[in-house]
């Protein structure tokens, strides 16, 4: 979100070099950041919430 955030607001301040390496370049970067932010996200927390079951069927 937050890259997606940066690219538009830099293509609206360089629009005439939007296609330059650089704006590409940063563009894939963010293709690869984003996932992995997503994965924390939504792995991290189900793998913390597993544990808490297994704590509690433990416990039974």
């Amino acid at each position: 979100m937050f890259c997606f955030l940066k690219t538009h607001a830099f293509k609206q301040r360089y629009r005439a070099f939007a296609l330059t390496p650089f704006s590409y370049k940063f563009f894939n970067a963010c293709k690869v950041f984003i996932p992995i932010i997503d994965f924390k996200i939504v792995f991290i927390p189900t793998l913390k919430y597993q544990a808490k079951l297994q704590r509690v069927s433990n416990a039974y």
